[in-house]
């Protein structure tokens, strides 16, 4: 192709210079200059044509590759809704929809590694430290581990001390039934935590009472629960988890952190945002030596509309995403053991699986286990004209969770709150 190029130049270029002898060498020049930005042209559409199979082919393997990222890519979590704005829309038909599914499709648990056991754990808050410790006496054969909630930090860095009446005896029997104590610290306020954060007396005192308290009374460990933690306290925060684990180690004690669920590494959080971004999972994940997520609260006791309180597939979406982050083993599945009512004229109260003996006597009392959400549901009149909905955890709900646990290989289970469980734990009983 170069080759006629090149014969229609040279045949071309005298032929013009003959008729157009007589005329200036003006319009030869412009002549000229025509003739080879017409060759160029071509020229160039050659070179374009020539090279064209090889970007092809360029982009074709870029394709397949964005094609084979695409397939692994995990499935979109399902978002929790906003506590506010998207409660009203939490009725029953516009929670989210996925096919129900028998027990042998929800728990097919992949096989734990030799030598490995689930292990269980679970919170008694101080306000019900009775019912925990009868629950606890009864099976303590399921657990390995047990927090009490009996410390809440306070401004200048000091520890508030809740111990109920009786406690010495109870941490003897823990003794005495090879259950360690890892009591919990709960702060619920951000400007509390900011002023201890930032002076480095009241950082310095927060640490040593922890130390103390853990020494002083022999504990196993201590559970971290911050639940609100301003953004701007980030670094300090975690130089905060830093130092502590380090002098935690060096007692041979464990250091448990408790954290919000995160399913995403994009997700707009409907709620807790800047202490979901202060809890980075990966950081937190080395320094700490258990990691209790709260996966439950799905819908909150703020929702005006009822809902599941923690879906099966959320919990999945939640540790499918943070076995990514921190090692299994690390790693406890926060499991509710209580229940929400939902009064049609939006009232919401907080129930326990002891109080369902007392509801089953409602002459209309329809329950039921829904797969979707692997939690049992019932709907009753609960007063003159009104319609109660109750979302609640119940036995097929526990060995799900459990299944969902072996699935990933994680620590264990960790249960939001022992007492007044009746006989809801009794499949682990099995273990």
């Amino acid at each position: 192709m170069i080759d006629n190029y090149t014969s229609l130049f040279d045949v071309a270029l005298p032929v013009t210079f003959y008729k157009l002898k007589t005329r200036n060498l003006t319009t030869i020049i412009l002549l000229i200059l025509a003739l080879l930005t017409v060759v160029g042209i071509f020229y160039y559409d050659y070179t374009i044509r020539t090279n064209s199979s090889t970007e092809i082919k360029e982009d074709d393997i870029e394709s397949i590759k964005q094609l084979y990222t695409n397939d692994q890519r995990e499935e979109q979590p399902i978002q929790s809704p906003d506590e506010s704005d998207q409660a009203s829309d939490r009725s029953p038909d516009k929670l989210p929809q996925v096919e129900p599914k028998p027990d042998t499709n929800i728990s097919q648990p992949e096989p734990i590694q030799s030598g490995d056991q689930l292990k269980y754990t679970a919170w008694i808050p101080s306000w019900g430290h009775t019912a925990g410790v009868a629950s606890l006496q009864k099976q303590p054969e399921i657990f390995g581990s047990i927090s009490p909630v009996w410390y809440s930090p306070t401004p200048d860095g000091s520890l508030d001390i809740k111990f109920p009446s009786g406690y010495k005896t109870f941490l003897q029997f823990c003794k005495d039934n090879d259950i360690r104590v890892i009591p919990s610290i709960a702060m619920f306020d951000a400007e509390v935590l900011t002023q201890i954060l930032n002076s480095n007396t009241n950082f310095s005192r927060h640490i040593n009472q922890i130390i103390d308290q853990v020494a002083i009374n022999d504990f196993d460990g201590i559970d971290i629960d911050y639940e609100m933690i301003y953004l701007s306290d980030k670094d300090r925060f975690l130089t905060f988890v830093d130092e502590l684990s380090t002098r935690l180690q060096k007692d041979n004690k464990i250091l448990s952190i408790t954290i919000l669920a995160q399913w995403g590494d994009n997700v707009i959080y409907p709620s807790l945002k800047e202490t979901r971004a202060v809890q980075e999972l990966e950081l937190i994940g080395k320094l700490a030596d258990e990691v209790r997520i709260m996966t439950y609260d799905y819908t909150p006791n703020s929702s005006r509309e009822p809902g599941p309180i923690a879906p099966i597939d959320w919990m999945e979406n939640v540790l499918k995403y943070t076995v990514t982050k921190i090692p299994s083993e690390k790693i406890w599945l926060g499991t509710h053991l209580y229940g929400y009512e939902w009064i049609s004229t939006g009232g919401v109260s907080a129930t326990t699986f002891s109080d369902l003996s007392q509801l089953r006597s409602i002459e209309d009392f329809q329950v039921t286990h829904n797969y979707t959400y692997n939690e049992g549901v019932a709907n009753y009149t609960c007063a003159t004209d009104l319609k109660c909905t109750l979302f609640f955890q119940d036995q097929k709900g526990i060995e799900a969770r459990r299944s969902l646990a072996e699935k990933y290989q994680i620590a264990g289970l960790a249960f939001w709150r022992l007492g007044d469980e009746a006989d809801l734990l009794t499949p682990l009983l099995s273990d």
